[in-house]
This record gives C-alpha cells, structure tokens and sequence, in this order.
C-alpha cells in the first residue's frame, strides 16, 4: 500500500524585534514562522506544495495567520527559499537512476572489453592451433536459419591454411558436463564420431563476429558453409583448450 499526504516542516523563524515591527503587548513573546509544505509518498517529502506564514503567541500551541503587513515587511528584506530537501523523494529517484545508468554503462563497457579480449584470444586459437583444442560450433540446416545442432570438433592437425578435426560431440559444452574428462566422452552415447575433414582458417575467422554491436543486438551468428562436412553451415560458438575437466 502506498503512503501519501501531506505536512509541513519549520524553515524560519523570527521575534517581533528581529523585524523591527513597532512595540505590542500582544506580540509580547511572540514566534513568527514560515514553515514548507510538501507532498510526501511514505513520509518522504516527494515535493513542495506552498509555504504557511504563522505567528504563534506567547502561551499559544496554534498558529495563526501572519498579518499581510508584516509578510511583507520580512519578503522584503529576506530570501525565503524553498529548501532543496523539499525533493527529496526526486532527488533519490534521480540518484537511484543515475546510479543504475553509471553502473549499466560501467557493465556494458568491461562486457565489450571482455567481448574484444576473448575475440582477439578466438584469432590467435584460430592462426595458431593445438592439438589439445576442442572447437565449439552450431551445425545449421539447410532449410532452417535458426535450428542447430550444438557439437564439439577436436583438432586433429593442422598447417598454415587449415585445420583437420576428427571427431564431434554433441551438446556437451551446452550440458555443461565438466564432471566428465573428455576423452573419455568419446566412448558414451553421446559421442558423434566422424571422418577427419579440414576446414580453412579463413573460414573460420570469417564465422566470427568481429564487432561488439553486431554480437549484441544480431541474434544468429555469422554462418559458413563447409562443403566437407555434408555442406552443412556452421556458426561459432567458443574454443576450449583442455578445460573441460571438473577443477578441485
């Protein structure tokens, strides 16, 4: 349930001689004040509704209506400001938001930072293979822009132009089932063993996406056809070099 009213707080106060006004019994002990009114959403003043000029009297707990005269008198030789904590309720939203902004910027950054740091570390895997690498790919069908088969494609050799893979595994990396060494996935029923066939660096470089906003805002990676593997189309996904086994 949302809380929301109204109330007023004391900014100023003066004494019938602090403004100079003329001898009066009646003002005799006598509090001038301006107090702020506000709006307030849970009791948190949200924002400034208007000001109460009020005298109260010696022995008084009421406040009466301040004389136009002397309301005068005091807006002619004093400022009454509204005080900024009148909106404290938009001055939290507006640090909430802007912290929220500073921090999604600072997390977009260090993603794109990270995004170049692992493209730059794909290229070097890519020009310079070992034969401890597991590649990761999406296997695309012919008639389907968006249907995949995930599978892992170990390195066999390679030289400067190429890279020869012997065998794929299906979904492991997407299974996240780093419990297993992945040697020996190569005898359970998950295993896709295939013929040995290259795949040129180049096309490989070419499935990357080499711009951070392409990766964001593109869903479907960039696919390439590779005639040796039954013409099918892959798209990259990561490269891992002998981590799959589960860390102590």
């Amino acid at each position: 349930m949302i809380v929301f009213g109204h109330n007023n707080f004391k900014i100023k106060t003066f004494t019938p001689r602090e403004l100079n006004l003329p001898p009066d019994d009646s003002l005799k002990g006598a509090e001038i004040q301006i107090r702020q009114r506000y709006a307030h959403i849970f009791w948190i003043p949200f924002f400034p509704i208007g000001k109460i000029w009020g005298i109260k009297y010696e022995g008084s707990k009421d406040l009466y209506e301040l004389p136009d005269d002397i309301k005068l008198k005091i807006k002619q030789r004093h400022s009454i400001k509204t005080p900024w904590y009148s909106f404290s309720l938009l001055i939290l939203i507006f640090i909430g938001v802007s912290w929220f902004m500073a921090s999604e910027a600072i997390r977009e950054a260090k993603w794109e930072s990270d995004y170049y740091l692992e493209l730059a570390e794909n290229k070097m895997q890519i020009k310079y293979p070992t034969t401890g690498d597991f590649y990761s790919f999406n296997i695309h069908d012919e008639d389907d822009d968006y249907g995949y088969t995930p599978v892992i494609l170990k390195v066999k050799s390679y030289d400067d132009n190429s890279i020869e893979f012997v065998a794929g595994y299906e979904d492991l990396l997407a299974q996240e089932r780093y419990e297993h060494n992945i040697n020996d996935e190569m005898t359970n029923a998950y295993n896709y063993i295939y013929s040995p066939f290259k795949i040129k660096k180049e096309d490989l470089l070419k499935m990357l996406n080499t711009e951070y906003s392409k990766y964001s805002f593109t869903s479907a990676a960039n696919k390439v056809e590779v005639p040796e593997f039954y013409n099918r189309k892959f798209s990259f996904n990561k490269i891992e070099r002998q981590k799959l086994e589960k860390e102590e």
